[in-house]
């Protein structure tokens, strides 16, 4: 017996509470930085934080559980593309572009995001593509109750999606070379060797988003005996019952939220 979470599921629990932590303490903190407010960008990379796990089989033939390694990277192929498809019809800041990227990206920075990287490209061969569709079609969704509802725009981004998609199976070393050497080392350089003021600002809404994160996953309410059907579905955790949830590292996490949202 398993426990999962759908994409879905996950996302909307992880936008509830952005509700409730960012009205709070963090959004005055943000205002001392900068005058333009930032909720819409958090909601935008919780949106797209783990898109990239579509691409996922959680188990193989003989029932062993794979897991979402890497996914960050996906997530950030997503996202870059949306982007794009954004600047084309719109005009905004760069610093909203790097910062959402960036949140993406480094949301598994603890647990070394270069080398999760290596680990996806050995396993690439194992990466599906079968569920990108419905993952765009989720996206879509929330993208509707948010600043970003550009049906001109979507449908771009969609487009983009799905004629590059086969790049990721087909040519994934090409893929990887193109992210690090490109556009990772150009948001790297603006996070850390840029303006004091980003990293202050990247720093304090990574640790929103990881919040969210965290407590959008922590109860797995959907039970299933067959894990090869889990397969087919389009979801952001996978827990054994009786695997402890709530880690330290969260308990931590937590600790900080709640400190945050009085």
């Amino acid at each position: 017996m398993v426990l999962y979470q759908t994409l879905e599921e996950h996302i909307s629990l992880c936008l509830e509470n952005l509700d409730k932590i960012y009205r709070g303490k963090i959004k005055s903190y943000i205002n001392t930085l900068m005058k333009e407010d930032l909720y819409e960008w958090l909601k935008l990379s919780i949106i797209f934080h783990d898109a990239g796990k579509c691409f996922y089989e959680i188990y193989d033939r003989n029932n062993k559980k794979h897991g979402f390694v890497g996914h960050e990277w996906l997530s950030f192929w997503f996202l870059s593309n949306f982007l794009k498809s954004l600047k084309r019809y719109n005009d905004y800041n760069d610093l909203y572009e790097k910062l959402s990227l960036f949140l993406v990206l480094c949301h598994h920075h603890a647990m070394d995001i270069e080398k999760r990287l290596s680990y996806l490209t050995r396993k690439s061969r194992y990466l599906v593509t079968y569920k990108v569709e419905k993952c765009l079609t989720i996206i879509e969704k929330f993208l509707e109750d948010s600043m970003f509802n550009d049906k001109l725009v979507i449908k771009d981004f969609k487009n983009k999606i799905l004629k590059n998609v086969k790049n990721i199976n087909n040519n994934f070393f090409i893929f990887k070379r193109y992210i690090t050497n490109n556009e990772y080392k150009s948001l790297w350089d603006s996070c850390w060797l840029g303006s004091s003021l980003f990293r202050k600002i990247s720093t304090i809404t990574l640790d929103v988003l990881m919040y969210c994160d965290y407590k959008g996953s922590e109860n797995p309410s959907n039970e299933i005996d067959d894990v090869q059907s889990i397969n087919r579905e389009l979801v952001a955790r996978v827990v054994d019952k009786k695997e402890n949830v709530i880690t330290k590292f969260s308990k931590v996490l937590y600790e900080w939220g709640d400190l945050y949202k009085r």
